[in-house]
């Protein structure tokens, strides 16, 4: 048998997963960081190599580094966000924890996907504020946690924050199965043209997908790229949290009635990150700014992602990934 090795982009796998091929070839640093594809050819010598053909996705990693050397916190509103650049190159090679998540973690949304998403409204600026939506591209491949990271750096939010949401809303992180928020009205799967009916669920759809639960329906500019692209998702969602840190979100929660205390604006003019960190990632459960209680509600939903914060179940369920302490 001839076994013909050659990767579909330049690549040298100095460290893969254990259920990946290994192949030696050049020398460390010559290829890119990242998910590569390793073609394999075999067939019998001085046959056609037609349909003997078979390829796998590797991750390479030149820094031999056995996890994360930073720790990535939350930036101040408004803070100067680093490039992605600069967040891919400050990111370890870390083992892949979802087996399923190889296809999304490879793919990075194509350009004529981000020019309809920035054609149908994501270039603009509704919220007179500094619009982060903007600079959403998805342009990341790595393991799962690899994605986390990169968009907790290039939007400033606290990692661990990223995973306990990625916990609490996807418990088990698998990008393609995070269809969410089941309905079964047609009705309640359309937005104009858009429709979701039908799409991986008979006589029903998912209303949310990703790991982070994006309300697809509503924002249907994301589609398919919040599904089939991890970073995409990932950077989606954080590029969300920080436009709302930053307080691009005025126009939407004019007239909305004070809860607990809280208003947006109140609490965006306050200056105090916490308050402002913590609203906005409830109103990604509710819509609403601190509204409910201990059982429902933003509240409900603020003090479940502080518990799983502070237990980071991850550590427990993958324990040979070098976690930050």
């Amino acid at each position: 048998m001839h076994i013909d090795p050659s990767f579909g982009s330049t690549g040298k796998a100095s460290r893969v997963p254990a259920s990946a091929t290994s192949v030696s070839s050049g020398t460390p640093g010559a290829f890119s960081n990242g998910t590569h594809t390793l073609k394999v050819a075999a067939y019998p010598s001085g046959s056609s190599t037609a349909n003997a053909a078979a390829q796998i996705p590797v991750e390479v990693n030149n820094t031999g580094s056995p996890g994360p050397v930073t720790y990535f916190s939350t930036l101040p509103k408004s803070a100067p966000l680093p490039s992605d650049a600069t967040c891919a190159a400050e990111i370890p090679w870390v083992p892949e924890v979802v087996s399923g998540n190889l296809a999304p973690n490879s793919t990075k949304p194509t350009s004529s996907q981000l020019q309809s998403y920035t054609n149908n409204g994501y270039a603009w600026n509704p919220y007179n504020g500094t619009w982060a939506f903007a600079p959403v591209d998805g342009q990341y491949t790595g393991t799962t946690d690899m994605i986390f990271r990169w968009a907790a750096c290039k939007w400033g939010i606290d990692e661990d924050v990223v995973r306990a949401q990625a916990s609490n809303e996807h418990w088990s992180w698998d990008q393609l199965d995070s269809g969410g928020d089941k309905r079964y009205s047609e009705s309640q799967c359309v937005n104009g043209e858009f429709s979701l009916w039908n799409y991986e669920c008979v006589d029903c759809c998912y209303q949310t997908w990703s790991d982070f639960q994006t309300k697809v329906i509503t924002n249907w500019q994301t589609w398919p790229m919040i599904h089939t692209s991890t970073a995409f998702a990932a950077d989606y969602r954080f590029a969300d949290q920080r436009a709302c840190m930053d307080g691009d979100y005025a126009g939407y929660f004019v007239n909305k009635p004070a809860y607990n205390g809280h208003t947006y604006a109140g609490d965006i003019a306050s200056g105090n990150l916490s308050v402002i960190f913590w609203g906005c990632l409830g109103w990604h459960y509710s819509g609403e700014w601190y509204d409910g209680n201990s059982s429902s509600g933003a509240v409900y939903y603020i003090n479940a992602l502080k518990q799983t914060y502070t237990e980071k179940p991850w550590k427990k369920r993958w324990p040979f990934v070098n976690w930050p302490p």
